[in-house]
């Protein structure tokens, strides 16, 4: 099953400011790092849920482009009762996840955060 959602938009999170060329290199980073690093959709963010920690992946990030001021994602390989709560809007907040280290795009010279995940909640 395939779903495509907005993961993230321009604004404030967690006191930091993130604007439109922030979101391309979001976006510039997940196209470049793909093949290498995999971001697995769960369900929250508290580690000690079952499915949260250490279990497989509910389904994966296949693509990530821009509308406007949103980020946008494709998730697939996701499980039919997974996708049919997504489409019955039983969730319907998203987080993404990134690491609080930094790595440098080598395209402009700045640092970016680094994906890990992509919470449902």
């Amino acid at each position: 099953m395939e779903l495509d959602a907005e993961i993230f938009t321009v604004g404030k999170w967690n006191g930091m400011s993130f604007d439109a060329a922030d979101l391309q290199g979001m976006a510039d980073a997940f196209t470049r790092l793909k093949d290498n690093l995999k971001v697995g959709l769960k369900i929250g963010h508290t580690d000690a849920q079952t499915m949260a920690n250490g279990q497989h992946a509910l389904g994966w990030v296949d693509k990530v482009w821009i509308v406007g001021d949103k980020l946008m994602a494709r998730f697939t390989d996701m499980p039919d009762v997974v996708y049919k709560a997504m489409q019955k809007k039983m969730y319907r907040n998203v987080s993404v996840e990134m690491e609080r280290l930094m790595y440098n795009t080598r395209m402009s010279n700045t640092l970016r955060p680094n994906w890990r995940g992509v919470a449902w909640c």
